[in-house]
């Protein structure tokens, strides 16, 4: 973007003699409704990330469950192969 910003001011202020040696973006603001919608994404991918992270948790609790029942021998631990 820096690049493009000092290309396109260079070639306009090039007939005045002035040489652009650097540019810098220190502000950038979108419209609303970009920025509304990048909100939105931002949000739905934290809501996704939650719920993994809740899934995950879940299964380690069950797992622990069954590790604790196969080691008082009330179930018998192993693969449950589907075929």
């Amino acid at each position: 973007m820096s690049a493009q910003l000092k290309t396109e001011i260079q070639e306009r202020l090039q007939k005045a003699g002035v040489e652009v040696t650097e540019t810098r973006v220190s502000h950038h603001a979108c419209a609303q409704e970009i920025a509304a919608v990048m909100l939105r994404r931002q949000q739905a991918a934290a809501v996704v990330a939650a719920r993994r992270t809740i899934v995950e948790g879940a299964v380690g609790m069950v797992e622990n469950a069954l590790e604790m029942l196969a080691s008082r021998n009330v179930v018998e631990a192993g693969t449950n192969e589907m075929d």
